[in-house]
């Protein structure tokens, strides 16, 4: 049986895996990049598409990378063969600026400097009294454990005064101690970034600055509306009852007609008035 026909059949079906170009291509291994500097003009002389071109190009120079891919030292794992990539050629400009140090705050500088060690706490404890594991906050949480006791031993001055209630003043000083930490976590960490700090409280005065201007607009606009109100009466609010911080009404003063006016005057006003009725 004639194999070269076959081996011709398989290269023809195949692109060859010797790539030569004019301009040696620059490849860096480390990156997985490779840098073609030919034209393709000198590298197609046929008359091709340039979509066909590129395709083509890509294909050579995808490649000769992974040539080299495949002369790289190797590993077996688990995984399969895996190469060990040399260090990049080329240094990549970051995208973004590197991080700064994060300033520790006043519990971390205290444990660096007495060399405590952060340890997750269980979230479910062993209660010795009732032999089960119980939360250690929360719903029936261990912090809660010597409010729900049924015996709770209290001091001799409070023996007589009915007015102390032993539980809740437990429950009392546990919401102090919540709030105190809190308090202290709030300073620690507006200590540890004082431009974020600084940046929050801006907000919270802005806020509450347009909170106020909207409500005096609000009491603006109710006090028009009172006055509104009022001379929309007959007696143009004269007779009406006044309401606490009510603004006074400013009214127009009347322009009676004199009593001593000239007979032409008078005469002049009765034929208005019969004009009017006729």
């Amino acid at each position: 049986m004639d194999a070269s026909k076959i081996i011709k059949s398989h290269e023809a079906k195949y692109k060859p895996v010797d790539v030569h170009r004019i301009v040696p291509v620059e490849i860096d291994a480390g990156l997985l990049t490779a840098v073609d500097g030919n034209l393709l003009s000198d590298t197609f002389k046929d008359n091709l598409p340039i979509e066909t071109l590129l395709k083509e190009n890509t294909r050579d120079i995808t490649q000769l990378l992974v040539n080299e891919l495949f002369s790289l030292p190797t590993t077996v794992t688990q995984e399969g063969v895996l190469a060990t990539l040399p260090d990049p050629k080329h240094t990549i400009p970051r995208e973004k600026p590197v991080p700064k140090d994060v300033p520790l705050t006043r519990w971390e500088k205290f444990a660096k400097l007495k060399g405590i060690n952060k340890k997750k706490k269980d979230r479910m404890v062993y209660d010795d009294a009732t032999g089960e594991l119980r939360p250690s906050w929360g719903y029936k949480g261990m912090n809660k454990k010597e409010e729900s006791e049924w015996l709770i031993p209290i001091k001799s001055t409070s023996f007589g005064d009915n007015s102390v209630d032993v539980r809740k003043d437990l429950a009392s000083k546990r919401k102090e101690n919540i709030e105190k930490n809190n308090k202290r976590k709030q300073r620690n960490v507006e200590e540890a970034y004082p431009k974020a700090a600084k940046a929050k409280l801006d907000a919270a005065k802005s806020k509450q600055l347009a909170a106020t201007n909207d409500r005096a607009a609000k009491k603006k606009q109710l006090k028009q509306s009172i006055v509104l109100s009022k001379v929309s009466t007959a007696s143009m609010g004269k007779f009406d009852k006044k309401l606490e911080g009510e603004p006074k009404l400013r009214r127009a003063k009347q322009k009676l007609p004199s009593v001593t006016r000239s007979a032409a005057d008078e005469r002049d006003a009765n034929k208005a008035i019969i004009s009017k009725l006729f």
